[in-house]
């Protein structure tokens, strides 16, 4: 049977979630009427908390890199600003046929050009996750998922399976754990109402693809079956 909890999304949770939010903003996916971002550029779509920019000049950032793989400088740019779709992350190839300039995106996996917002921060927010967790009075803090992919891309839907931990929070205390469950939600959900943390963590995915990210707890997440272990 479903469920709505409200959860603490925990920093490489958080991790996993913008990597699939960050495929949504390739302009190949636009270009091929997969994502569930096309045609929204400069529409209010996420709570107001959350700004992402690429930044591929920190040199504090582990993804920090001067070049792209198609040897264009890389740039510093703002993918969502206050919950507003400013940009996509562009190529050579999609920055032609959708009229514009690449913005040092370029990345290639398994030889296919594919642009990526490879260098992606989100900004930090101004409470402490202790004090996230502390004004939580009955939900979930998740510390990581894993096989989380898109079930309906268009609509940017989403499935995948907690990892490493999920602990049960009441009146601002964990008290115990939970058996490890499977989400299925849509991105926009998910993040139309967020707090963020103001301590972040790096995370390294493959490919040298980085991602600095705060702990985020959201209002609601839809949990569609629970695991036996």
């Amino acid at each position: 049977e479903a469920k709505e909890y409200p959860v603490i999304l925990d920093f490489q949770a958080v991790s996993d979630q913008i990597m699939q939010l960050a495929i949504a903003l390739s302009a190949r996916m636009v270009i091929d009427q997969a994502s569930f971002l096309k045609d929204k550029v400069g529409e209010q779509l996420f709570d107001k908390s959350l700004t992402i920019v690429n930044d591929p000049h920190d040199p504090s950032f582990l993804a920090a890199r001067a070049l792209d793989m198609e040897g264009i400088a890389s740039k510093k740019y703002t993918l969502i600003n206050e919950g507003v779709l400013e940009n996509f992350a562009h190529s050579r190839m999609t920055a032609s046929k959708m009229g514009c300039q690449s913005n040092g995106s370029g990345f290639v996996f398994f030889g296919n050009s594919f642009p990526f917002p490879f260098a992606s921060k989100i900004v930090p927010g101004n409470k402490s996750r202790e004090k996230l967790i502390e004004e939580m009075d009955d939900g979930l803090l998740i510390t990581n998922l894993h096989y989380t992919n898109y079930v309906d891309m268009p609509r940017g839907t989403l499935t995948g399976m907690t990892k490493d931990g999920v602990f049960i929070v009441k009146n601002g205390e964990i008290i115990g754990s939970a058996k490890n469950m499977r989400f299925t939600d849509s991105m926009i959900n998910l993040f139309s109402q967020a707090e963020l943390s103001k301590e972040v963590l790096q995370a390294i995915t493959f490919f040298g693809i980085g991602f600095s990210v705060p702990a985020i707890k959201i209002k609601s997440m839809n949990f569609s079956s629970q695991t036996s272990h």
